[in-house]
Order: structure tokens, then C-alpha cells, then sequence
């Protein structure tokens, strides 16, 4: 059986599954769960009918939902799933007046959704900061409602002072760990709104953003000879490993390999 759960408090919980045989009979959840499996054959009851994913595709099941869960072959099956309470999806969701999102078919491909989900365990098991949360969620809104056949619309009014007062508060953030609850209370904005304008604006998402800024910060450290324990507690880091999983996604070099290549001359750092 799989790796137990990992969330936060602002709505969204994390479930990483390895198992072989049946593993869960039927039961309900109150939340929306969405996942996407990454191997094996994953098989469920759901409306009466037995449904599968394969290795790729996303499964929807709607809050109140009867399922169980189980493999479909004889292979181990591995799958990610995300949990969000539908009152902190329709947050998310507020520029859609209409209801929650549908999706009947409870099985299919979307890589938006499938990426989203992906992105959500780029840290797993290490808890979400409060910032990626809200992005995750928003993005996760917004591709719901495109694939239940819903219009999706960008924000069609920016307030350019409620984000430059986020960029302010995140520019100067330093290694101190920004909350969406900071944000909101500064901006007037809530997290959800928040992160749509300011992704409008700036073309990331604020957590993309504070990551960014604190990754220049990083490399400006290491060229200059700190250590990568003491680089990723001054940039924000949680621990070593935090920074290195970001430095890789990011530059496609571990922080051990850029200082190599910056001690060889191969990469210079400037201001």
C-alpha cells in the first residue's frame, strides 16, 4: 500500500498510492478528487459502471461520489491524488458564476490537469508552502471548468496597485516565509483572485514568482563560494534538498554542479 497523506491547512491534501490487489471498498469522499495515474491499470466502480485509467490519463470523482478502487491488472498500480473541499474550489473559481464542475465521464486525458497535478508533488511528502497552494488550486479551478465545457475567461481587470504591492512584500521577502493570508491582508485581494491578476500581469503565479527571486538569490550565493546548506536557509529554503529539487527543475543542474561549474570558469554570475 502507497505513502500515506501529505496537505495543508489552506484546502488541499496530497495522497501518493503504490498497491497491488483491491485496496478500498466503496466509500465516498466530501471533497473533489482528482489524480492521475503514473503506472499500472487503475480500475473502480463509479455510476455503475467499471471504469479504468491507464498510465497518464486523470480520474475526476465528485464530492458524495460511491466508488472503491483497485488494480486492473496484475501490475503494481501507482497514482497521484489531490483532495480539495468543493467550498475552496468555488473560491477558486469565483469568476464562474455557474456551479461546480461536472465532468461525467469521471476518466480522461488532460495534460493541464494532469501537470497540475504533477507539479503539486514536485516537493511530496515535504509539506506545500500556503503560496503554491493557492496556485495549485487556482490552476486546478480553471482546468476543471475548461474540461467540464465551461468558458474560461482571464481576469478582465488587473489592480495594479494590489499587485505591486504583493511584488513589493515578495521582493523583499528574504529567507522569511510568505503566507497567502499576508497577501490578502495587503492587497485587499483574495489568494485566488490574487494569483489570477497577478499571473495576468507578470506571467507566473506569486509562489512562481518568490521562487524565481529566491533562486537568483541562491546562485548569486553559491558563485560567490557559500555552502548549499547555508544558501538554502538564507534563501528560503526548508533544507538542502528543498533547494536542490527547485534548482534542478529550474536550471537542469543541481546547486553541486553549478558550484563545479563556477569554480571552473564554465559559468559567471553577475548582479
Amino acid at each position: 500500500m502507497g505513502e500515506g497523506p501529505s496537505g495543508s491547512d489552506a484546502g488541499l491534501e496530497r495522497l501518493a498510492v503504490r498497491m497491488r490487489g483491491h485496496a478500498y471498498s466503496v466509500h465516498r469522499h466530501d471533497s473533489y478528487a482528482v489524480g492521475v495515474t503514473l503506472a499500472g491499470v487503475q480500475a473502480f466502480w463509479f455510476r455503475g459502471e467499471r471504469r479504468y485509467s491507464l498510465p497518464g490519463q486523470v480520474v475526476v470523482i465528485h464530492p458524495d461520489e460511491p466508488h472503491d478502487g483497485s488494480n486492473g491488472d496484475d501490475a503494481r498500480l501507482e497514482y497521484l491524488m489531490l483532495y480539495v473541499p468543493p467550498a475552496v474550489l468555488k473560491m477558486a473559481a469565483e469568476r464562474h458564476p455557474a456551479p461546480l464542475p461536472f465532468l461525467p465521464q469521471a476518466v480522461c486525458s488532460s495534460p493541464r490537469i494532469r501537470r497540475i497535478i504533477r507539479s503539486a508533488f514536485l516537493s511530496f511528502p515535504d509539506e506545500l508552502e500556503d503560496l503554491a497552494v493557492a496556485d495549485i488550486v487556482s490552476d486546478l479551478a480553471y482546468a476543471l471548468c475548461q474540461q467540464a465545457g465551461r468558458p474560461s475567461k482571464e481576469p478582465r481587470h488587473v489592480d495594479w496597485r494590489a499587485i505591486s504591492q504583493a511584488r513589493g512584500i515578495l521582493e523583499s521577502a528574504g529567507s522569511d516565509r510568505i503566507t497567502s493570508d499576508q497577501l490578502e491582508a495587503a492587497t485587499g485581494q483574495s489568494r485566488f483572485a490574487l494569483a489570477r491578476q497577478f499571473r495576468a500581469a507578470y506571467g507566473v503565479s506569486p509562489h512562481q514568482y518568490l521562487l524565481g527571486r529566491r533562486l537568483r538569490f541562491a546562485r548569486r550565493l553559491i558563485a560567490g563560494g557559500a555552502g548549499l546548506a547555508q544558501t538554502a536557509a538564507l534563501c528560503g529554503f526548508a533544507d538542502q534538498s528543498h533547494l536542490t529539487r527547485h534548482f534542478v527543475r529550474r536550471l537542469g543542474l543541481t546547486p553541486g554542479d553549478f558550484r563545479r561549474k563556477c569554480r571552473s570558469g564554465e559559468i559567471a554570475v553577475g548582479a
